[in-house]
């Protein structure tokens, strides 16, 4: 199954979203533990990506294209959960 070049990377994308999920629930607990700087530059990072690519399919597109949405999702949630953590202190 690996052979083949887009069920790897497909692979890939999976275990890297699963491994991901780890993070989001820390940062859902502690939403200040955690820099969306970084983040905002990785999702920057992998849109350049898909720019810069020579060849656009599935399996060019599939991982960076999933780093943008996680990326960005996630800097969305941090930001959301911050707002709503001073809202309740303040």
């Amino acid at each position: 199954m690996a052979d083949d070049p887009l069920w790897s990377v497909m692979l890939v994308t999976a275990i890297d979203v699963l491994a991901f999920w780890p993070t989001v629930r820390k940062s859902w607990a502690f939403p200040d533990e955690e820099k969306a700087q970084t983040y905002a530059l990785s999702t920057a990072k992998y849109a350049l990506m898909l720019v810069a690519l020579d060849s656009v399919n599935v399996t060019t597109v599939l991982y960076p294209a999933s780093q943008v949405i996680m990326s960005t999702l996630f800097v969305m949630m941090l930001t959301w959960r911050r707002k709503r953590a001073a809202l309740t202190l303040g």
